[in-house]
């Protein structure tokens, strides 16, 4: 079906890149996606998941694991998100 789909738009040349805030913003998502998913494939698991789990069993080491990711979510969301918001207000 998406491979079908995906000719049919090609050849009516209805073939285009849609999501949210716009194409731009989905393509960083999705390149973010692939770097995630193989990052997961070299650790052997997915490390949210590794997190929670021994989150709830009180383990240092997922609770460390999980703040460190919260901790860089927020520094990538400082330094491009709000950048260009910081920007536009100037």
């Amino acid at each position: 079906m998406f491979l079908g789909s995906f000719i049919a738009a090609y050849f009516a040349k209805e073939l285009k890149l849609e999501g949210f805030e716009g194409g731009h913003s989905m393509k960083r998502y999705i390149v973010g996606a692939a770097f995630m998913g193989f990052g997961g494939m070299l650790a052997g698991g997915c490390a949210v998941g590794a997190g929670v789990t021994g989150g709830s069993v009180f383990a240092v080491t997922a609770w460390t694991t999980l703040f460190m990711m919260w901790f860089s979510a927020g520094i990538t969301d400082l330094v491009v998100d709000r950048k260009k918001l910081i920007l536009q207000s100037l």
